[in-house]
């Protein structure tokens, strides 16, 4: 494993906002991973019956699966061939610690165990700073455009209420002047409410475009990967 040594020569290679992810990723893992489920941190429901004990280590650790994970497998699968399970494990570990695979986890979204072994540590955590990066800016993307569609719906909703008070204050006849007093303020209200909203989506939509040029110029300069073009 890396030592503190090894992670701060890392961390010097990245901007502040990428080492809080990393930062972040080993602070929850320290937190919640004593307290995770039968599956281990991974989250992934164990299968006692397995085509081979072997490739279903492998395919743990390709999928992230903390060094806590063995010891589930064995609790949950009294019958286990932990060797061979073992053995996968550590085959797909060579794999999943790879630049190019720690990039794409990052980019997933996924949340480092720290346990590649320690010639493939620096690169892993690299590129995994990296991908982690990516994903929050596309996250911060997400987020934008939910803000502005959910802004654009309520601008709808304002404006088929206003429409809808406004004709029925044009149909009325026979309503006395208090119910037309009342018609004209709910529109009022309705048109105040309305220029807030369209303020909001104004808002909105320069979040979005900001968090899209940010995400844009990140793609654009995003330090070289091995195996990613």
């Amino acid at each position: 494993m890396c030592d503190r040594t090894c992670y701060l020569r890392i961390m010097d290679t990245f901007s502040a906002r990428r080492r809080l992810y990393v930062i972040h990723a080993a602070a929850l893992i320290a937190l919640v991973g004593c307290a995770s489920g039968p599956g281990g941190s991974s989250g992934a429901r164990i299968d006692c019956q397995p085509d081979s004990w072997s490739s279903a280590g492998e395919r743990d650790a390709l999928a992230g699966a903390p060094e806590s994970r063995r010891d589930a497998v064995a609790a949950a699968c009294p019958s286990a061939d932990m060797a061979a399970y073992g053995q996968g494990y550590n085959t797909g570990l060579r794999t999943f610690c790879l630049p190019a695979s720690a990039y794409t986890f990052g980019l997933d979204g996924g949340q480092y165990a720290f346990n590649c072994p320690g010639d493939l540590e620096p690169g892993f955590v690299y590129a995994y700073g990296i991908g982690y990066e990516e994903f929050e800016l596309n996250e911060a993307v997400r987020e934008a455009d939910r803000n502005l569609n959910r802004t654009d719906r309520r601008v709808r909703d304002v404006r088929n209420e206003v429409s809808r008070q406004e004709q029925l204050f044009n149909s009325s006849t026979n309503r006395s002047s208090a119910e037309m007093g009342r018609v004209r303020t709910e529109v009022s209200r309705l048109q105040r409410r309305l220029v807030s909203l369209q303020q909001e989506r104004a808002t909105n939509r320069i979040l979005l475009d900001q968090a899209q040029a940010a995400l844009k110029k990140y793609r654009e300069n995003r330090p070289a990967i091995p195996g990613v073009e």
